[in-house]
């Protein structure tokens, strides 16, 4: 538990650090670190049965028009869910159900993130264009039944003349919702989660040098910045 815990204040600290560094690669790591760390959009998404799913990259891949590479995906053998775009990253995971009727296992909720690169706003027109990513997908014909969507649109601030929420439905039965967040949105709310134990321990993952914070977060913050290096990338 307390393991637990330490890696999830730890994974906080990770993406204030990074979100605030100017020369962060954030495609290629804080990115990455984000769509991996989905219990920061909610309990809901805490389960490992999330995954990555055939039909669901198949049509993520109809919708983007691209094919599957190595270089689509960072690590991609561990991140087979994770889409590099020109200007953000898009991160596509299902949770499946068996059928009672046939015993066939089908998506029912599918969990989309996009995560804007740079200094960027989410607005009417980042909200729109993941409002036409989640339709794309679901008359992609490459999934089978009916599901319901959460997709997430983060970015650096948010346009506050703007509803950063939106449900959509059709035949007045609602399919999806989209939401418009940043960065500094999810570590706030996961702090008050974990009962603000990061300000408690703050000391043990400050930022003032290496030797003053936590094993876990140094650990944390070099794998991300190994696992996704060009390096390992020609390596696999």
């Amino acid at each position: 538990v307390l393991d637990e815990i330490d890696r999830r204040v730890a994974t906080i600290r990770a993406i204030e650090i990074l979100a605030s560094k100017k020369d962060t690669d954030e495609l290629h790591t804080l990115h990455p670190l984000v769509t991996e760390a989905r219990w920061l959009f909610g309990p809901e998404f805490e389960t490992h049965e999330y995954a990555s799913n055939e039909s669901l990259k198949n049509a993520v891949n109809s919708v983007f028009k691209v094919q599957s590479t190595p270089q689509d995906y960072p690590n991609w053998r561990k991140r087979p869910d994770l889409l590099m775009l020109a200007d953000s990253t898009v991160g596509a995971v299902a949770l499946e159900e068996i059928e009672s009727r046939d015993g066939l296992a089908r998506i029912r909720k599918v969990l989309l993130l996009e995560l804007k690169k740079g200094d960027s706003q989410i607005g009417r027109k980042e909200l729109s264009q993941a409002e036409e990513y989640v339709d794309a997908i679901r008359n992609s014909g490459c999934i089978v039944g009916q599901f319901f969507t959460h997709s997430f649109v983060v970015g650096s601030r948010l346009d506050q003349s703007v509803t950063q929420e939106k449900t959509l439905s059709s035949n007045g039965v609602e399919h999806a919702v989209i939401k418009g967040v940043c960065y500094s949105m999810l570590t706030q709310t996961a702090s008050r989660r974990l009962f603000k134990l990061k300000e408690r321990l703050e000391d043990r993952y400050a930022v003032a040098s290496e030797g003053s914070r936590s094993k876990i977060l140094d650990d944390l913050l070099s794998q991300q910045e190994m696992n996704l290096s060009p390096t390992t990338l020609d390596e696999t």
